[in-house]
């Protein structure tokens, strides 16, 4: 079990590493995000001085959660093809990324996004229904359950990520991208359960200084102008940019991780041989070096390849 927190740590470290030294990976995120805030904006523009029947507001609430999710897929699409990129030829070419997005991944990812989105749509009701306070306050138990309830999005979401990272690299169908998704996530649990507390924790040292500068204010010790205000809003997308990217490049170097061992028991078979007994006697693949981990031999069917 330590052996797996600290291969956790590890592959953080790493992502932290590649992220900063690849800018590149902000710009479909940066369009994620303002696409959705744009498109959801418009919308709430739309019905705001309308009065809704309770089936129009959720239905309403189900399309924005449904957007925010297909542009955010999107953006996740487009950073595991730039990953393939780096892991074949070490070049990394947006314009290529967003093509094979588009016309390869984002049809077999519709029918993931959609249950993507009803899953939080159905988390989110759950919520508001079960841990909803008066007057906006909670109390102790509908606090913990509010908790429970990010804390199953959350691990959910990682699994949707291990899914995108499947139907990005490999010609399957979504059912079975799931099942290998399914796979990945139950070998790596530990793995996971420790980049999902590292992301929180990452997450919550990122807003620290916002914290300081509100506490500031409160205490009439700052004032806050449209400078700092504008400051924020920046901050604010950044870390937002920032977290999203690091747990995809995290979550897709486990699934790397599970495929090139997946490959290697396969190709002892093959040969007759004995194959590695567990994904640990397998070397790491790590996106941070130079080594490309993925070889496709026919772009029409993607297979990952061990590096020799």
């Amino acid at each position: 079990m330590f052996n797996r927190i600290s291969n956790g740590f590890k592959i953080m470290s790493s992502t932290l590493k590649f992220v900063f030294r690849k800018p590149i990976f902000l710009i479909p995120v940066l369009f994620a995000l303002i696409t959705s805030l744009l498109v959801n904006g418009v919308i709430i523009f739309t019905v705001m001085d309308q009065t809704l029947t309770d089936g129009e507001y959720l239905g309403i609430t189900f399309l924005m959660i449904f957007i925010s999710s297909f542009f955010i897929s999107l953006a996740q699409l487009i950073i595991l093809e730039l990953l393939e990129q780096h892991e074949t030829d070490g070049d990394m070419r947006l314009g290529k990324a967003i093509g094979e997005a588009l016309s390869r991944d984002l049809l077999r990812a519709l029918p993931i996004i959609l249950i993507w989105s009803l899953i939080q749509f159905l988390i989110q009701l759950l919520d508001s229904m079960v841990s909803g306070g008066e007057n906006g306050r909670r109390s102790i138990l509908q606090q913990i359950i509010h908790r429970l309830l990010s804390g199953l999005r959350r691990g959910l979401h990682w699994g949707v990520m291990l899914i995108m990272a499947a139907l990005a690299w490999e010609d399957i169908k979504p059912k079975e991208a799931y099942q290998k998704a399914k796979k990945v996530y139950k070998e790596h649990f530990m793995e996971m359960l420790t980049g999902i507390s590292i992301s929180a924790l990452i997450s919550l040292l990122f807003v620290v200084p916002v914290i300081i500068i509100i506490l500031a204010a409160s205490y009439g010790t700052l004032v806050v102008g449209p400078v700092l205000l504008i400051i924020l809003l920046v901050w604010f997308v950044l870390v937002w940019c920032l977290g999203m990217i690091i747990e995809q490049i995290y979550t897709a170097e486990l699934y790397l991780w599970y495929k090139v061992y997946e490959d290697a028991v396969e190709a002892a078979k093959a040969n007759g041989e004995a194959g590695p007994s567990s994904i640990n006697d397998v070397k790491r693949p790590t996106f941070f070096d130079d080594v490309p981990d993925m070889v496709f031999q026919n772009r029409n069917k993607k297979g990952t390849q061990i590096n020799t």
